[in-house]
């Protein structure tokens, strides 16, 4: 009996592995290049490494008293994207449906606790 459990929690294991994989391979927009980006590169070395986005956004500076900030996010078909900050990679993001549902999940947790949702969630 042990074994026939430990041969299920394997195969299920393996399982959830190959639909990700799945899920990459099958979608036509999925830029398999975007999981060698890393944060501290620039714009350049991401042109290099996954070439031009599908699409670029200018989010415009943010300014405070001692520095301006200037964010841009270049998307990959619809699902994928990297934010830049003054031309340098601070984030990457594979699949933007799930970062999405989360904080919607975030978003719906804090609600049903009685907090307000009407701010900024800040990491901690």
């Amino acid at each position: 009996m042990k074994t026939i459990l430990a041969l299920l929690i394997t195969f299920s294991f393996f399982s959830c592995g190959n639909s990700a994989e799945e899920k990459k391979s099958s979608n036509p927009d999925y830029n398999l290049s975007l999981e060698k980006v890393e944060k501290g590169m620039n714009m350049d070395d991401v042109d290099k490494i996954a070439g031009r986005p599908s699409r670029m956004e200018d989010l415009g500076v943010s300014q405070t008293d001692t520095k301006a900030t200037h964010i841009v996010q270049w998307y990959y078909g619809n699902n994928q994207s990297v934010m830049f900050e003054n031309e340098i990679v601070v984030g990457v993001d594979l699949d933007i449906e799930a970062t999405q549902k989360k904080f919607q999940h975030m978003r719906d947790s804090v609600e049903a606790l009685g907090g307000n949702t009407g701010g900024m969630i800040q990491p901690q």
